[in-house]
């Protein structure tokens, strides 16, 4: 009976829960490591390279919120941006995306919201992002792209609703 026991605990199905086990305990002392960096931008860079070095699938989340929470601590910084996307291309989602988005319309920065109200937009054509691009590409001189976006506004919410747009077109069209 001992010898079958010994068989099973040295057998290779033994030593790779073993493996595993170790390996996890590693990622799970390095993601720790990461969480104490305290510059966001580094702990943001940091857990972007530890995805792409792979990671058990058990630290996803707690990876996920992490890169979350220190591209939120970026909010409003030009170093967001590049986080962002390389979030994205990682992921193949957008949460990188609309976070830039909203950083970029809480500051103001036109090209940006126009530059993530695209890809956001094509994804989740929301009128409200239509509305951030209209004034953005407004303010940015692109007349085309302005109408175009004010025009999904007025559709969608009414005239009314999106007066400043309507009027601002029908000056443009009469030379003032």
């Amino acid at each position: 009976m001992h010898g079958a026991l010994l068989i099973v605990l040295l057998s290779p199905m033994g030593m790779q829960e073993s493996d595993e086990a170790q390996q996890y305990r590693r990622d799970y002392a390095q993601y720790e490591e990461i969480l104490a960096v305290e510059d966001p931008a580094e702990r943001a860079t940091a857990f972007l390279d530890f995805g792409d070095q792979g990671y058990d699938d058990r630290l996803l989340g707690g990876v996920a919120a992490g890169i979350q929470g220190a591209l939120e601590a970026l909010s409003g910084t030009d170093a967001l941006y590049p986080l962002a996307d390389r979030w994205d291309a990682q992921t193949g989602e957008l949460t990188g995306a609309a976070m830039a988005l909203q950083s970029a319309a809480s500051g103001g920065d036109n090209e940006n919201i126009v530059k993530y109200g695209e890809i956001v937009y094509a994804a989740n054509p929301v009128v409200d992002i239509a509305k951030a691009m209209a004034a953005s590409y407004s303010a940015l001189g692109n007349e085309a792209k302005f109408e175009e976006y004010a025009n999904v506004a007025i559709d969608e919410q009414g005239l009314a609703e999106n007066f400043d747009f309507a009027y601002n077109m029908f000056q443009r069209a009469e030379g003032g």
